[in-house]
């Protein structure tokens, strides 16, 4: 049960399977970009961290014209998938030599930086990347009483900012429309985000398989029963 303004209509032309994408992730990582960091064609894009929400994220800096999108995991298949979401570039997280790798195909740095993994060493990485005047977003959820330690001369000569944006700072109801209409155009993929659909009773295999690099989503399909006399 929910409040009637919570609820949004989907097309019946979109597969549950993929629409309950929209209810989270999608509008998480999308929202990030659109709503929380107003990426446009002039930015150069890092996403650290590429699980459903950092995919999301990849995708949104492509709808919004991003012209560079460097995608940032420790795990081959994960970027893999990065580059065919729309990363013009990949990089192999590999501990102080991430950033110099990122300086490395952009100098001084990109315009935003989006982090999706919830650590408070690739938070700091993410502000870490940044051009000057440029944005970096929190999006991974971090244990309470986390720290994250930046430079203050960054911050403050360099003009930088570090922000979050829960839930991607999304307008669902018209945010869901919209990104419906990506979806059919073929402008968002929604498909390759399913990697795996399990039935609820097979649910603690769906949990056990989030620790497999070529998971990004794992899907819970009901099946509508119907009681007989």
């Amino acid at each position: 049960m929910v409040p009637e303004s919570a609820l949004a209509i989907v097309d019946a032309g979109m597969p549950a399977t993929v629409a309950c994408l929209l209810g989270c992730c999608i509008s998480t990582g999308v929202g990030a970009v659109i709503h929380g960091a107003n990426v446009g064609p002039m930015d150069t894009v890092a996403v650290i961290g590429c699980g459903g929400v950092g995919m999301a994220a990849i995708q949104g800096a492509r709808l919004s014209g991003a012209r560079r999108i460097i995608a940032i995991d420790v795990h081959e298949e994960k970027l893999a998938l990065a580059g065919r979401l729309g990363a013009t570039d990949i990089v192999m997280s590999d501990g102080d030599a991430t950033r110099d790798a990122v300086l490395a195909l952009i100098p001084g740095g990109v315009t935003r930086a989006f982090e999706a993994v919830g650590r408070p060493a690739t938070a700091e990485l993410a502000f870490g990347v940044l051009a000057p005047g440029g944005a970096a977003t929190i999006l991974g959820l971090m244990p309470p009483g986390s720290t994250i330690r930046i430079e203050a001369s960054d911050l403050i000569e360099g003009d930088r900012r570090l922000q979050g944006a829960y839930m991607g700072g999304n307008r669902f109801l018209a945010d869901v429309t919209a990104l419906s209409d990506h979806y059919h155009s073929g402008r968002l993929d929604l498909l390759s985000m399913v990697t795996g659909t399990v039935s609820l009773e097979d649910i603690n295999a769906g949990f056990s398989a989030m620790t497999n690099p070529s998971v990004i989503r794992t899907v819970i399909q009901f099946e509508e029963k119907v009681d007989t006399p």
